[in-house]
């Protein structure tokens, strides 16, 4: 067991950086967050839901049980003049690199070597020469994906903690699965707590599925003793839970399913079929409206008289779960009313706004923050004068 790594975590959904350079993030032309510690604190959810899963058994159909044991390998490599080709592609250099790997001879005369400054001494002679060859070479230890079984609300940004036991499995790798999601986020891994977290994002909306990333375990017994890996719901941990999301704090509705792992008994060969957990449903959502009299109580109608500009409110009306972010668009009759402006009301730290965007009858905009908003707090956040065209 290695030591706990660093707690890195780059606030995904609220911010991409490429090359030094802040992207907006959102989907509001002019927006742009700040970078803060932290992942998805948002609380606003789409009515659809996409859906996440652990794959037992990598690649391929989803599985939600694996058996392991110690004669399962599941990939091998070469040894050549000493060195170890990982990727078998007969040369040894940079692109071999294999973190805490278990290694075993395939033939049953060779059951032990020596490593020698980082090489391998096949024949145990006390010296790395090019008489220290060995082919397929078996790799021990077993791989799990991490799924997108469900895109069918775009999304521009997924992340995912899994829990496992780390009295029946230690952690060995990760790996990030090349997807259009490729802004990825610092990887957690807290080795006595038994959990990996990560996440990735894109600069446009995505119905990607498949997998996600790749992580690397093996079994510390072989007594028959199981491991869940679970996925820990956006209830369970509100910052970092697993989640899919549609910008900066705009969460989607994001089901799980879990796997088992079993350390012991008859290896499992082939995928097998999976069980979805019961979805565990979100937080009750956030409300906004359109106020029809700016100021004061909401208002679902008013009657204009004449054609001078008058005011509308879109308000915040409900905000029981903190939000980093809030965006509108609103959409009205072009032959009754004209657009004439909006100012956003800087309230709550929501000072990061966009420009508007307008159209023939439409507009939309929004406000982010450098920390959650809301908890309870109502308000109005942008009064929208207009002038009525006919009365």
């Amino acid at each position: 067991m290695r030591s706990p790594r660093a707690l890195l975590v780059g606030a995904l959904l609220l911010l991409v950086v490429v090359g030094g350079a802040t992207i907006p993030f959102l989907g509001i032309p002019g927006f742009t967050a700040s970078r803060e510690p932290g992942g998805v604190k948002g609380s606003v959810q789409n009515d659809d839901t996409n859906a996440m899963a652990v794959d037992a058994i990598s690649r391929g159909a989803v599985d939600a049980t694996r058996t392991v044991t110690n004669t399962d390998p599941v990939d091998q490599v070469d040894v050549i003049d000493g060195q170890i080709d990982v990727n078998e592609d007969g040369a040894v250099n940079t692109a071999d690199d294999l973190a805490d790997a278990l290694l075993a001879p395939a033939a049953a005369n060779i059951d032990q070597v020596d490593i020698i400054d980082g090489k391998i001494d096949v024949n145990e002679n006390g010296t790395v020469t090019t008489a220290d060859d060995r082919a397929n070479v078996l790799l021990f230890g077993f791989w799990i994906d991490i799924v997108v079984t469900d895109g069918s609300v775009p999304y521009q940004a997924y992340q995912q903690k899994v829990q496992y036991n780390p009295a029946v499995l230690d952690y060995d790798g990760h790996a990030f699965v090349t997807t259009p999601l490729f802004i990825c986020g610092s990887l957690v891994v807290d080795e006595p707590g038994g959990t990996v977290q990560a996440g990735c994002a894109t600069m446009s909306a995505t119905n990607y599925e498949g997998p996600v990333e790749t992580i690397t375990f093996h079994c510390l017994v072989q007594d028959g003793s199981t491991s869940q890996l679970h996925l820990v719901t956006i209830v369970e941990d509100p910052t970092f839970g697993t989640v899919t999301a549609s910008g900066p704090g705009v969460q989607i509705t994001t089901n799980t399913t879990d796997a088992q792992i079993t350390c012991g008994g008859a290896p499992t060969p082939t995928h097998t079929p999976t069980v979805t957990n019961t979805p565990t449903p979100l937080p009750v959502p956030n409300a906004m409206a359109v106020d029809a009299v700016s100021g004061g109580a909401v208002n679902a109608s008013t009657t204009v008289t004449g054609t001078a500009p008058f005011d509308v409110d879109i308000v915040v009306t409900d905000a029981p779960n903190p939000y980093v972010a809030e965006q509108y668009k609103l959409q009205w009759n072009a032959a009754l009313l004209a657009y004439d402006a909006d100012a956003p009301t800087l309230l709550d730290g929501l000072t990061l706004c966009g420009s508007a965007t307008v159209g023939a009858n439409t507009v939309y905009n929004g406000c982010g923050a450098l920390a959650p908003a809301g908890g309870n707090k109502t308000q109005p956040r942008h009064p929208l004068p207009r002038a009525g065209l006919v009365h």
